[in-house]
């Protein structure tokens, strides 16, 4: 099986998951793979929204009946849950609606969101908006980027799938040195 019916196959799913997780990288290459042919770009934003979406409600539900317990078990990401209650207290509507758009302050954001006294029904069509949005800017960038990168490699089509592994393998290299040296950093400053 070659790398483009493995992307054909399972592309949108890996988006989801991706989106599910953190997201701009799956988001950002589902874009691309939509450009490219290999998948529908209102399936990618479909799959990276619902993905998204479904993260956020859990991160809200964890930080409302878990978060002081999380905070306990995991001391370093005391800085970031205080900047977020800063912002979230100081523009509650526009904190929430920004936060899939904050790259390290998301997830815990979220989580103090959950914390905080804003009751699920507020919650919840705020995270849809800005899910919405989210999945539509990220999507429709991968998708210019995708455009780009195919009038490099046009008339190289021999390097073209090399280039979409090379791009899946920088996606991941990054997201996995800013989760590793983003908790690091976090660490030294507590």
């Amino acid at each position: 099986m070659d790398l483009s019916t493995l992307i054909q196959q399972y592309g949108t799913v890996m988006v989801f998951a991706g989106a599910l997780l953190e997201g701009e990288t799956a988001l950002v290459l589902g874009g691309y793979a939509a450009q490219q042919g290999y998948l529908v770009l209102p399936g990618v934003m479909g799959a990276a929204f619902t993905g998204a979406l479904l993260g956020d409600v859990t991160a809200y539900l964890l930080g409302r009946y878990w978060g002081d317990q999380l905070l306990i078990r995991v001391p370093h990401l005391h800085a970031r849950a205080d900047k977020a209650r800063l912002l979230l207290h100081r523009h509650h509507v526009l904190f929430i609606l920004s936060l899939r758009f904050l790259y390290g302050v998301r997830s815990v954001g979220i989580m103090v969101v959950g914390m905080s006294k804003i009751p699920p029904w507020r919650f919840v069509p705020l995270a849809l908006i800005a899910a919405a949005a989210w999945s539509v800017a990220i999507g429709l960038l991968g998708y210019l980027l995708g455009g780009m990168a195919k009038q490099v490699v046009q008339g190289i089509p021999v390097y073209g799938s090399w280039a979409a592994a090379g791009l899946v393998v920088l996606g991941f290299t990054t997201w996995w040195v800013r989760r590793r040296f983003g908790a690091a950093r976090a660490g030294l400053r507590n």
